[in-house]
């Protein structure tokens, strides 16, 4: 996630995270405590995805780690 928000990876992983910042621009409570939306998985299989571990694991961790070079 450290790598995709700085823009590091291969543009094959440029979809597969979505920023709260490009859904809306409304100051909502969700907006101000994480960067990324978690997606919507239903099924255990689903669960164990990039997309949705990378997310659920990178917005569990605390500020004075992501913002490590």
């Amino acid at each position: 996630m450290h790598l995709f928000k700085h823009g590091c990876l291969p543009s094959v992983f440029n979809n597969l995270f979505t920023r709260l910042d490009n859904v809306h621009s409304y100051n909502t409570r969700q907006k101000t405590s994480q960067e990324y939306i978690v997606p919507r998985k239903r099924l255990a299989t689903g669960q164990k995805s990039l997309a949705y571990i990378g997310v659920k694991v990178w917005e569990s961790l605390g500020q004075n780690l992501k913002v490590q070079p």
